[in-house]
């Protein structure tokens, strides 16, 4: 079935759910029933936590990066939408005619 389709993560919330309800009737934690713990620390990356962009130059994602970095939560990976599918594009004078080349290409 697949979380591509429409009703993907509808079933996934299902197969999750149908887990923890075995798991909780056998008494034991999920991961148990999956085969055993991998590890005990897992990285996660910022993708939301961030500051308003004052522009879209190459400074203001620098700085946003930046305020990411400097976070009481210490993440050490970052996401950051830039290039022909991300904030940036529109706003900026030698991406915007690559997003619209790009845009028209799609569409053919």
């Amino acid at each position: 079935m697949g979380a591509s389709t429409p009703w993907g993560a509808v079933v996934s919330a299902i197969e999750i759910a149908l887990w923890d309800v075995a798991g909780k009737a056998l008494g034991v934690p999920v991961h148990r029933l999956l085969g055993g713990k991998v590890r005990d620390r897992v990285r996660v990356y910022n993708g939301g936590v961030r500051i308003s962009l004052g522009s879209h130059t190459p400074e203001d994602y620098a700085a946003s990066m930046a305020h990411m970095a400097a976070a009481p939560e210490k993440f050490s990976i970052f996401k950051e939408g830039v290039g022909l599918h991300g904030f940036m594009a529109p706003h900026t004078p030698g991406l915007r005619s690559l997003a619209i080349l790009s845009r028209s290409w799609r569409a053919a």
